[in-house]
């Protein structure tokens, strides 16, 4: 990838050794050379290069402590934010944040025969193999967070534990009913015919009831529980819980 700037290299290494150093990532042509930018293992710690004009007697070194890497399967994340520095992390920590404001070099020399590409596990010209497995490797154009990089390892590392799911939605009820608010009717009222049309899928039922009373919250209708069924065009003063000359009415269905 050419052209980067605001950059984030993520990868997973499982090392043979921490002893001596090897390439991880580079756009690097060994010290003699045009310089890019190098991500190495130096010993159990992390490095990186950059050089601000390709000149390897300008070249920057960041570098986490040692003792951090493992030959165990580690996570490994460099952000390079232009104009301001490079931070590096192992397993989601923060392990280094140092100013750097000369970017990165972009070679358009020609040099051997080719221009300084990108390698994985050695630079141009293969110098200082990496010796272990190598996973995982995410190159992007933009500079990632600490929770970005926290969660990208918590989620590679322990799936389970990072997310977590509730228990599952309940299935819809095979019965259940609709009670309506309280209609006023602003009077005493002679009640007469109730009209409904209802459309029931198959092996689906419907009914409705009704109840009337005098108070504003039906506190003196009887509960629909004991109330009988009405049918459309029927005449509700006839039902069980409907009584003319009352005020309140509600229906459930």
């Amino acid at each position: 990838m050419k052209n980067l700037q605001d950059a984030s290299w993520e990868f997973w290494i499982k090392p043979d050794t921490t002893s001596g150093s090897d390439n991880l990532i580079t756009r690097f042509r060994g010290v003699a050379y045009n310089v890019n930018y190098r991500i190495y293992r130096d010993g159990s710690a992390i490095a990186f290069n950059a050089s601000p004009d390709g000149d390897p007697a300008n070249m920057v070194t960041i570098t986490t402590p040692n003792n951090l890497i493992n030959t165990n399967w580690n996570h490994v994340a460099v952000v390079h934010t232009d104009g301001v520095g490079v931070k590096i992390y192992i397993n989601g920590q923060l392990q280094v944040n140092q100013s750097y404001t000369g970017g990165l070099y972009e070679d358009t020399s020609w040099y051997g025969g080719a221009y300084t590409g990108l390698t994985f596990g050695s630079d141009c010209c293969a110098n200082a193999w990496y010796g272990g497995i190598f996973d995982e490797s995410r190159i992007s154009n933009t500079t990632r967070s600490d929770d970005w990089i926290a969660a990208s390892y918590n989620n590679q590392n322990s799936p389970a534990s990072f997310v977590s799911f509730g228990s599952s939605e309940p299935q819809i009820s095979s019965s259940g009913s609709l009670t309506s608010s309280i209609f006023d009717t602003g009077q005493g009222s002679s009640w007469g015919t109730v009209n409904y049309t209802a459309t029931t899928p198959a092996n689906t039922t419907v009914s409705v009831k009704l109840r009337s009373g005098n108070q504003p919250d039906l506190s003196d209708a009887q509960d629909f529980s004991s109330c009988t069924a009405v049918t459309n065009g029927a005449d509700i003063s006839d039902n069980n819980c409907v009584t003319d000359n009352q005020q309140y009415i509600q229906y459930q269905v």
